[in-house]
């Protein structure tokens, strides 16, 4: 049963495209967005592997890329709801190295460029080590659902593609290489999913509902643990799992060994029927490590039909959504998505972006 909160949209800017139209359709295909950067060079002497969404050269301010990226992801929501303008509260999602470029907690403090372009009211910074992106959709979607307020955009940006972060990726040995074949592709994102009443719901837009998030905390740290990594996230994902049955399964894998050993350990006890052991979904491993971000890519990937469609007597697609912060945060949602609203829009745009690249590649 629908319930009195709705995801009613999903904005997203990612390496397999500048929408959600484009970006789902390449993801349903596989298509993989990596690119050998003849400009950077790795650890092992050869150019490093990334997944952009620009140019690695043409944006070299951090903020202005994130700002883009963001832009990209709010056009794409304003378009799928329709609207030219929004003032209604929005929270953002941001990466903790961000204050090291000297921006401050309130949004006054923002630089202009990272607020321009930004058609909402921005309520409150929430910070990658503060809540997770997960975590901050889950709580906000209370709210709506309380009454505070009508509609609510929760968004989230991030980008490791920089020269700077590739080379404190090297220096941590996380790179992918020919040294570190356990290492992570840096990509970046943005996305941005509406909350709102049943009153404000917009048929034009992807649609769907939160049925339960569930949380845990890694207090080792994951790159030296002292036992086996996985039993704080198995809490959770089997609490997710376990409450209704499960259509797609979302997990952050991005290469990293400690994410593997976490994840194994999470499926072992969550008891999941073998078809969808062999069919879980590893956004990352396609589309690059975009950073926090991806807890919102996947988010709004999960808001379009993905690579397994589901029966076809199907109305309701619920899809598990793990993510895991090297902070401890260990945060699981469960989404559902009506496939009978959204879907003429989401189409008719991949239709119009078939094979496109995102703009600025």
């Amino acid at each position: 049963m629908i319930g009195e909160a709705l995801l009613n949209g999903a904005g997203l800017c990612c390496a397999l495209g500048p929408n959600l139209a484009s970006a789902a359709t390449g993801y349903r295909a596989g298509r993989k967005a990596f690119v050998k950067e003849a400009g950077a060079i790795g650890p092992d002497g050869l150019p490093v592997t990334v997944s952009p969404v620009f140019g690695f050269h043409q944006i070299h301010n951090p903020v202005v890329r994130l700002q883009r990226l963001l832009a990209a992801a709010m056009a794409d929501l304003a378009d799928q709801c329709q609207v030219s303008d929004w003032a209604v509260p929005m929270r953002l999602c941001l990466p903790a190295w961000l204050r090291t470029q000297g921006i401050g907690n309130h949004p006054s403090d923002w630089p202009g460029a990272l607020r321009a372009d930004v058609p909402a009211h921005l309520l409150q910074v929430i910070w990658s080590d503060q809540a997770t992106f997960l975590a901050t959709l889950a709580a906000t979607e209370r709210e709506v659902a309380g009454g505070r307020y009508g509609e609510a955009i929760v968004a989230i940006v991030d980008s490791l593609v920089h020269a700077e972060f590739l080379d404190v990726l090297a220096v941590e040995n996380r790179l992918l290489a020919r040294t570190q074949p356990h290492g992570v592709i840096p990509s970046e994102g943005a996305a941005a999913l509406r909350l709102t009443s049943p009153a404000g719901m917009r048929l034009s837009a992807p649609l769907g509902w939160i049925d339960g998030h569930w949380s845990g905390h890694e207090d080792q740290d994951v790159m030296r643990p002292d036992t086996m990594l996985g039993a704080a996230l198995a809490r959770p994902f089997k609490a997710a799992v376990g409450a209704a049955p499960v259509c797609r399964l979302m997990v952050d894998l991005n290469g990293e060994r400690w994410r593997s050993e976490e994840i194994g350990v999470a499926l072992a006890r969550a008891d999941l029927p073998d078809d969808l052991m062999a069919d879980f979904e590893t956004p990352p491993l396609t589309l690059g490590h975009c950073g926090t971000a991806v807890q919102g890519v996947m988010t709004a990937l999960a808001m379009a039909a993905g690579p397994v469609s589901s029966a076809t007597d199907l109305q309701v697609e619920r899809s598990v959504i793990s993510c895991s912060q090297r902070s401890g945060a260990r945060d699981v949602i469960g989404l559902c998505r009506d496939i009978r609203f959204g879907s003429a829009t989401v189409r008719g745009a991949a239709a119009a972006s078939t094979n496109k690249e995102p703009a600025d590649a």
